[in-house]
């Protein structure tokens, strides 16, 4: 059970370096810009083991946009608890 735990926790971790690779590589030069190699370059993973991941470059963006939607919204609702007053709350969600 503890190797399951291993080799899961580190798929999971070349998983993140990727998502968070394409972030920034997205953020560079946009989803057109962002090639599978380079990519997995910057994630310090193989080339090969992308597809371990992702089946497509549209499925990583897709990951890409679904963390980056959690961390904001987790942001925002931060933010909006930090005030008791309505009118506060609603400028610290903008």
């Amino acid at each position: 059970m503890d190797v399951v735990s291993r080799v899961a926790r580190k798929q999971e971790a070349a998983r993140r370096r990727l998502v968070d690779a394409a972030m920034a590589l997205i953020a560079e030069k946009g989803v057109e810009g962002l090639r599978i190699r380079e990519l997995a370059d910057a994630a310090d993973i193989g080339f090969g083991s992308f597809y371990s991941h992702f089946a497509t470059k549209e499925e990583l963006v897709e990951a890409v946009v679904e963390d980056f939607i959690g961390t904001a919204t987790v942001e925002i609702m931060e933010g909006a608890r930090a005030h008791e007053d309505p009118a506060e709350v609603a400028v610290a969600g903008q």
